[in-house]
């Protein structure tokens, strides 16, 4: 069976992990060389970017892209794991007007500085936070700076524990369980996040991904189903490379690419492509108008 190589969007279901929907397009496709590109919680549903093939060699570059969810935030209620998968830590009545909800909102909005849930993936002295918490450890998690370019409040259901749907759209490596504990913080109660889904992630929408249940009954890169190449998922300047460029970037040479000797693009990341077939043959930095390649991906 050839490999496939390529984007293939899923719209992750509640109660599977993100590894979960990896193994199953592994198995549909017939190859192990897939991985995804930013995890989704287990109870957290929408869009699993995966990468195939050749593609997983561009996983890094694929990950740093703004992301838009949507969810409801719980007021009133506090849990270990920030979201409703943890245990509760605190209940108290919480009320609050639209004025107070709006400055709220304005404090998380911008470069912020967020301390992660414990109960994440990140490493703390080389082992897993979560595993750490699970144990019964208090690991210290490092704070990050993230940038949050939109948090917005779309319907507020009033009540003891009011419930708030959200949209936020902000930069990779954003907890959004973690802006809910926060606005709650800055609205003087407890908080968690009760649901969450991915909408966008870079220049990917939910609305062109393809459920599990497709992936099952219709397959892996089929017509129905086809991958997104993978030039086309890279978000950068582009070089179309001639004919004889191409021989000499697939052996890891330079070229003296017409148009990259402007000096705003010195220093600059490319992705080239074949100019004939417009196949991704890798990624190169412009230096001193020429472009060296430092990965290549013959994308065929």
């Amino acid at each position: 069976m050839a490999q496939k190589n390529g984007i293939l969007l899923v719209d992750k279901p509640a109660g599977l992990t993100s590894h979960d929907v990896v193994n199953v397009v592994r198995r549909l496709s017939g190859q192990r060389r897939v991985g995804h590109t930013g995890t989704l919680d287990p109870s957290a549903t929408g869009l699993l970017v995966l990468v195939l093939g050749k593609a997983t060699r561009l996983s890094s570059w694929l990950t740093g892209y703004d992301k838009n969810y949507t969810g409801v935030i719980r007021f009133g209620i506090a849990t270990d794991t920030l979201d409703a998968d943890g245990l509760e830590t605190e209940r108290a009545a919480c009320h609050f007007t639209a004025s107070e909800l709006e400055s709220a909102l304005k404090t998380l909005i911008g470069e912020i500085i967020q301390v992660p849930p414990k109960y994440s993936a990140i490493k703390v002295g080389g082992r897993p936070a979560y595993k750490l918490a699970r144990a019964g450890a208090d690991p210290k998690m490092p704070q990050r700076t993230v940038r949050v370019e939109s948090f917005t409040v779309t319907d507020l259901i009033a009540g003891e524990h009011p419930a708030a749907h959200f949209q936020v759209k902000c930069s990779s490596g954003t907890y959004v369980r973690t802006l809910a504990a926060d606005l709650g913080k800055a609205l003087g109660c407890p908080a968690h996040l009760e649901s969450l889904r991915r909408t966008r992630v870079g220049r990917f929408t939910v609305a062109d991904s393809f459920t599990v249940e497709e992936l099952q009954k219709k397959g892996v890169d089929t017509e129905e189903v086809p991958l997104t190449a993978m030039t086309d998922a890279l978000e950068m300047p582009e070089y179309a490379a001639s004919d004889d460029e191409v021989q000499l970037i697939l052996t890891g040479r330079a070229v003296s690419g017409a148009g990259v000797s402007e000096a705003s693009l010195d220093g600059t990341v490319i992705k080239m492509v074949a100019a004939g077939d417009g196949g991704l043959l890798g990624l190169g930095k412009v230096t001193a108008g020429t472009i060296k390649p430092f990965l290549v991906v013959r994308e065929v």
